[in-house]
């Protein structure tokens, strides 16, 4: 095990701690390249879902760590960007233009929620967001163009324009 320590502030504010940083996530770089000529669909798509989950640790260990706030709604906005790549896709959209697009609009969400909650703190802030996690679930089981997306073949009923599961709680 290797202990960096620091004496400088440029080596606190340096992307790579040491060579060996740079050799490792060049590796991993080497191996996200070659790996999809080699691998299946199925295991490219496991290690795609792993990244996934990896960008939204990442972030909630930012906020959390460096600003020590709490976020209830972090799932909330991981859904809202999926949501929105799933359907520009579904719409024939390439990925390159989609990707972006759903950043921008999981962005103009956060910003949407964030204006308000600015001067929030505490408790209040963390009741603020979880409102906003809280009330993204069903909106996406209600929204007709979701409902293709949900959990990939599930059994929906599409009642009045809204869509419930039926499977809901196990009854079916």
């Amino acid at each position: 095990m290797r202990f960096v320590f620091k004496t400088r502030y440029q080596q606190d504010i340096n992307i790579w701690r040491h060579g060996g940083d740079l050799f490792w996530y060049g590796a991993l770089l080497a191996a996200l390249v070659v790996l999809p000529a080699l691998l299946s669909d199925f295991f490219i798509n496991e290690i795609a879902a792993l990244f996934i989950w990896a960008v939204a640790g990442i972030g909630l260990m930012i906020l959390v760590g460096f600003t020590g706030l709490i976020s209830l709604g972090h799932a909330a906005f991981l859904g809202i960007g999926a949501y929105c790549h799933a359907y520009l896709l579904s719409k024939g959209v390439p990925f390159l233009v989609a990707m972006p697009t759903a950043a921008i609009v999981t962005a103009a969400a956060g910003v949407a929620v964030g204006v308000p909650t600015l001067r929030m703190t505490g408790i209040y802030l963390a009741i603020a967001i979880e409102v906003i996690s809280y009330f993204t679930r069903p909106f996406s089981l209600s929204v007709r163009l979701f409902a293709n997306m949900m959990a990939g073949h599930t059994l929906l009923k599409v009642v009045g324009g809204f869509v419930f599961p039926l499977g809901l709680f196990g009854i079916v």
